[in-house]
């Protein structure tokens, strides 16, 4: 739109383009486009993330044909998204947020949290109907040795596999040889999956959303990375750090200050909300709680699907890796989580499962 310079010539670029791309808030705050153009189709991507007002104003948006007769100003739409992944936030509770109306609960709106893409995907499965949905059997992120646990556990159904892309073919990590010859450098050349037990840290002066012994694992964790990656490192691609509450996120940067190793200062460290849609090579998820009470928060966006529990947060982390997944976690509190657990022992069926403290 730079070069139009008068409204005239916006007019005539927007109805002359065939394709525009804009996020849904922006188009449904500008409704002349649909005086100007009529559009076929739309493709809404992560579909599962908007709720249905954010929908609403395109699934409604109308133009005039031929000056006289009212149409659609949007053919057909197609919604691409994954309802296993995080959600859209909302801050009302789930009870607030609930649909009492009989007629609004008779067509599948019974919460205001949930999306209409996965409002509608279980419409139709309810109904036995295939015809109006699809699965994106292909995936282009994970190495097969990260995807394993996630695709049997979260995605059975659907049945995933891998492109494949040149990464997902490599059968050795390649990390540089240090001259370190302890256990976790080799276990960190040889495995793609580990899971490495923190040590019980609770003290009353610190707060329960931190893990001393987390962050001092995390820091020396990147610091063998950021050796084995040697010139090949980057803070934008090679690694990323996921935990649950902010406050980790101060313990664990004073931790990498103390490696004297400046290039670390600038990867990402945040919660696994903030960071879907996001991949790094190798992810490091500290789960960071100490006590039992604290699951609820943790794997608080759980839905039952084909029998089966989908956790949602932990889906979102061991999914960001591309090549490695890493995970340090208190064993004993984990494991009266049932999916945690079965995590905790696919790894340590793998052989990745390493004693830090021992």
């Amino acid at each position: 739109m730079r070069n139009c310079p008068r409204l005239s010539d916006i007019r005539e670029r927007i109805s002359s383009v065939r394709i525009i791309t804009a996020t849904t808030s922006m188009l449904m705050s500008r409704p002349f486009v649909f005086s100007l153009k009529h559009f076929s189709l739309a493709i809404v991507d992560e579909a599962s993330q908007i709720l249905e007002p954010g929908l609403i104003g395109l699934l409604a948006a109308h133009d005039h044909e031929g000056g006289m007769r009212t149409r659609c100003s949007i053919d057909r739409f197609i919604l691409v998204g994954d309802h296993k992944q995080l959600p859209a936030v909302v801050l009302q509770s789930e009870t607030e947020s609930a649909v009492s109306s009989e007629a609004l609960r008779a067509i599948g709106l019974d919460n205001c949290r949930n999306s209409l893409f996965e409002r509608l995907l279980r419409t139709e499965r309810a109904a036995g109907r295939t015809e109006f949905t699809g699965v994106l059997r292909r995936h282009g992120r994970m190495h097969p040795d990260v995807a394993e646990f996630p695709c049997r556990e979260f995605y059975a159904s659907e049945h995933l596999e891998p492109v494949p892309l040149k990464h997902q073919m490599e059968t050795s990590l390649n990390y540089a040889d240090t001259g370190h010859t302890d256990k976790l450098d080799i276990l960190l050349r040889t495995h793609r999956m580990i899971f490495i037990p923190s040590q019980p840290c609770r003290r009353p002066d610190v707060s329960d959303k931190v893990n001393t012994s987390e962050a001092t694992i995390v820091a020396d964790l990147l610091s063998r990375l950021y050796s084995m990656l040697g010139s090949s490192f980057s803070a934008s691609r090679s690694v990323g750090v996921i935990v649950p509450y902010r406050n980790q996120i101060a313990v664990i940067r004073k931790e990498i200050e103390k490696t004297g190793i400046k290039e670390l200062e600038d990867i990402s460290i945040d919660t696994v909300e903030r960071y879907q849609g996001s991949q790094r090579d190798v992810i490091i998820y500290s789960f960071t709680v100490q006590n039992r009470w604290q699951l609820e928060f943790l794997a608080a966006n759980c839905f039952m699907d084909d029998a089966r529990i989908i956790d949602r947060k932990l889906n979102v982390a061991m999914t960001r890796a591309r090549r490695q997944m890493i995970m340090t976690g208190n064993v004993e509190t984990l494991s009266h989580n049932a999916v945690f657990r079965e995590m905790i022992s696919y790894v340590e069926s793998k052989g990745g499962l390493f004693r830090y403290y021992e």
